[in-house]
């Protein structure tokens, strides 16, 4: 899809450019939880406050980042199955393979069908 679709790469690129903007947001966070924690032991009001207002701000960065990824991950996944089942189609209709199926299976005329699946 990425090979033959200029929308597809665009859309991947987009998606590796959002994974790595989450995966960076969420080390972040991991950073402020081990500071919050080492506040609280510490018994650090004035650095437990100040990471709390780095958490509040850091979640507007988040929120967005976040829902941007899941909202390109559906969209990626969703042009990537209707490009698979335009292209399926048209290796399906081109040169009339369909006869050349039908011929090959035995199925649709009943051939293959032995006396106890009938039963």
């Amino acid at each position: 899809y990425f090979r033959e679709s200029r929308h597809g790469r665009i859309l991947f690129a987009i998606m590796v450019i959002l994974t790595l903007a989450n995966s960076a947001v969420r080390v972040f966070f991991s950073y402020l939880a081990r500071d919050f924690w080492s506040a609280l032991s510490d018994k650090d009001a004035e650095k437990f406050y100040t990471i709390m207002a780095k958490f509040v701000g850091s979640m507007f960065l988040l929120a967005p980042i976040n829902v941007l990824y899941r909202f390109q991950r559906q969209k990626l996944g969703i042009a990537w199955r209707k490009w698979l089942t335009g292209r399926i189609l048209r290796l399906y209709f081109t040169n009339k393979v369909y006869y050349a199926l039908e011929r090959q299976s035995g199925v649709a005329k009943g051939e293959n069908l032995n006396d106890e699946s009938a039963k």
